[in-house]
């Protein structure tokens, strides 16, 4: 009975994590193609911004933001030392992110989180490749125009590897 309640809550938290993740579309977009093997489309008036040195130093190697730079995503990459799934890293990222919650977009595995104290919401994805997480952060998460587009953002991940 235990078992069959942890899958049913688990089943619910993917399946609303891939409602969340599918809200609104993103009109317009621009895409944006990486050669770690994936794509994501942003608003058409964004920009990408050069990454800071302490960002860079951290995994950043990809920073856009809005017109009037308020807004913004982050793309991270972090090596591991060996290959995890997905699993372990939510209950690593539950350490910091008591929130933290597996999730699946255009059918790839990740853990979704937020972070009220710095306004920023997040979203992990193992890399496909080689032992490694790539974490897509959006900022401000809560402020009002932006409530939906992390999720539009999101929503456009792909995987672009056969």
């Amino acid at each position: 009975m235990k078992k069959r309640i942890v899958v049913m809550i688990t089943a619910l938290m993917i399946a609303l994590c891939g409602m969340a993740a599918a809200e609104g579309t993103l009109d317009n977009g621009t895409w944006v193609r990486f050669e770690e093997g994936f794509e994501i489309c942003l608003p058409a008036d964004w920009y990408q911004i050069e990454a800071s040195e302490s960002m860079a130093q951290a995994g950043v190697f990809y920073c856009a933001a809005s017109p009037d730079g308020k807004d913004t995503v982050q793309i991270a990459w972090e090596a591991l030392d060996e290959q995890k799934d997905i699993e372990a890293v939510k209950a690593e990222l539950q350490t910091v992110y008591p929130n933290a919650a597996l999730c699946v977009i255009n059918g790839v595995a990740g853990v979704r989180f937020t972070d009220t104290k710095n306004k920023l919401s997040g979203i992990a994805m193992l890399d496909a490749v080689k032992p490694g997480v790539y974490t897509f952060w959006f900022t401000p998460v809560f402020d009002a125009k932006l409530e939906e587009t992390p999720a539009q953002i999101a929503a456009t991940i792909r995987n672009t590897q056969p």
